[in-house]
Formats: structure tokens, sequence, C-alpha cells
């Protein structure tokens, strides 16, 4: 009789750890969704009802489409989003669900399209935004979330197009005929 108790445990512990099914006594569970064709679209960890571990998504061929983790329900840490040919779009670093630290964005050609930095959820330091084919297009700083400083901007063949002065994120001046700074890439969460 203890052989089919253990036999019947065991096969209870294999369930539940195969079909990822977390123990309500500890308000730990893991949420999945899936493609149509049935392959694994979404995973999610959860503790006491807010995201908590790492989370990911994956396209219908089954590469990694992004991937981060949660702490109480906040994004923390390293965010990756790739291209479905592998390249990696965005490397985004969050702290209590706000940007924070180094964020890269990329063409899908692999090439640089942002980089820059956050900190406290606002753009800090310096910022360069580039064109598809690696040259850079503007460059400026951020004091306290707002443009500042001067802005130069450079033609697609690396030539330089002209400048803008700013003080508090306000123009004060222009030179020649510069690109105007694409608002900062968005810091909503990968979706």
């Amino acid at each position: 009789m203890k052989s089919r108790a253990a036999f019947v445990a065991a096969f209870v512990a294999a369930l539940v750890a195969a079909l990822g099914i977390g123990l309500a006594s500890r308000g730990a569970e893991v949420r999945r969704t899936f493609h149509a064709d049935g392959k694994p679209w979404s995973e999610t960890r959860f503790s006491h009802g807010k995201p908590h571990g790492v989370w990911t998504t994956w396209y219908a061929s089954g590469q990694i489409e992004r991937q981060g983790a949660y702490a109480d329900g906040f994004q923390e840490g390293t965010w990756k989003h790739w291209a479905e040919n592998g390249t990696c779009l965005l490397e985004a670093t969050y702290a209590h669900g706000r940007p924070q630290g180094p964020w890269i964005e990329r063409w899908e050609n692999g090439n640089t399209k942002y980089q820059g930095a956050y900190a406290a959820g606002n753009p800090a330091g310096l910022w360069s935004e580039f064109y598809d084919n690696g040259q850079r297009a503007i460059e400026g700083r951020y004091v306290d979330g707002q443009r500042e400083g001067p802005w130069k901007s450079w033609n697609r063949d690396g030539s330089f197009k002209g400048e803008r002065t700013y003080r508090g994120g306000k123009v004060l001046e222009a030179l020649g005929k510069p690109n105007a700074p694409s608002d900062v890439p968005s810091r909503e969460p990968p979706k």
C-alpha cells in the first residue's frame, strides 16, 4: 500500500511540475498563453497576484521576442526585445518600473538607432540618434529630463547639417537646417 501512495504522490508532483501549476499556499503561479498552433506565445510568473519573475514572449517560429523580469509587479533589471531574425532591437534597464540606466534601440539591421540613459525615469546625459546606415543623425544632452545646450545634427552621408541650442527644453537658437530631435524612445513597457 505504501508503494502505491508513494507512486501517486510522485505522479501528482510530476504533473504539477510539468504543467507549471503554482501552489496556492505560496501565492505563486505561472501563466502561459499560446499561438493558434499550440506553440507558446507568453509566460509570466506571478506571486500574490502580481507579476514577479521572468516574463517572456515568443514569435510563432519559437524565437524569443521579448524578455524581462518583474519584482512585485514592477519592471526590474534588463528588458530585451528581438526581431524575428534574432537582432536585439531594444536593451533597456528598469528600476521599480521606471527606466533607469542604459537604453539602446537598434534598427533591424543591427545598427544602433538610439543610445542614451535614464535617471529616475527621465532621459539623462548624452543621447544619440542614428540613421539605419549607422551614421549619427542627432546628438545632445538631457538635464533633468529636458534638452539642454547644443543639439547637433548630420545628414545621412555624415556631413554636418545644423545645430539647435536648448535651455530647459526650449529652443534658443537654430543654425543651419538642423533635424528636429525625435521624441525620446518609448518608455512604455514592452508588450
